[in-house]
C-alpha cells in the first residue's frame, strides 16, 4: 500500500444554499459563500509504521479507567500549521512520505436552511476524511479540490 502523503491547500467548513450538487462536482464560487476557515494549527500524529487505521486513531478514545491505554494521541502532541506541506515544518520530516494524521476540532452550528460542506481547496496526494469517527470520503489526485457534505453528520459543537 502506498503511503498517505497530504498537503492540504486550505480547509473551508461552508453552508451552502444548494439542492443539486453531485458528490463529483466541485463547488464554485467558494469565496462568495459564507464559510468558516478551519486553517491555522492541527493536531497531527506521524504514523511511521502505518498503524493508525487499524488502531482507530480516527476515533480519538481517551483512557476512561487505570488499565485503558492508547498509544496514539491527538491531545498535547505535534502540531502543524494547514496550510502547509509537514516536510518544511520540521527538519526530521524533510524526506517523511508516510502517513500523517491530522485532527482539528471546531463548531459548526446548524443556524442555517441549505446543505453544509467541508470543502479542500487542495490535497496532496491522497486522503481519507474523517468526521467524528466516521471515514466520509476518500481522495486521491494531486492538488485537487473536492469536498464532502456533512449536513447530516455534523454536531452543533465539538466536531473531530
Amino acid at each position: 500500500m502506498k503511503p498517505i502523503r497530504t498537503i492540504f491547500n486550505f480547509l473551508l467548513l461552508m453552508c451552502c444554499f444548494l439542492s443539486n450538487l453531485s458528490a463529483q462536482e466541485t463547488l464554485v464560487n467558494v469565496y462568495g459563500r459564507k464559510t468558516q476557515s478551519l486553517n491555522g494549527k492541527w493536531e497531527a500524529i506521524i504514523d511511521q509504521y502505518d498503524q493508525g487505521r487499524k488502531n482507530k486513531i480516527y476515533l480519538n478514545k481517551k483512557p476512561e479507567g487505570k488499565t485503558d491505554f492508547y498509544e496514539y494521541a491527538f491531545d498535547g502532541g505535534l502540531k502543524l500549521n494547514v496550510p502547509s506541506d509537514w516536510n518544511s515544518q520540521l527538519s526530521e520530516l524533510k524526506y517523511y512520505e508516510g502517513t500523517v494524521w491530522y485532527a482539528k476540532h471546531f463548531d459548526a452550528p446548524k443556524k442555517h436552511q441549505g446543505r453544509l460542506f467541508i470543502y479542500f481547496a487542495a490535497v496532496s496526494y491522497r486522503c481519507k476524511v474523517y468526521l467524528n469517527g466516521k471515514e466520509i470520503a476518500e481522495h486521491e489526485g494531486g492538488f485537487t479540490p473536492f469536498q464532502v457534505e456533512i449536513t447530516d453528520l455534523v454536531q452543533q459543537s465539538d466536531n473531530f
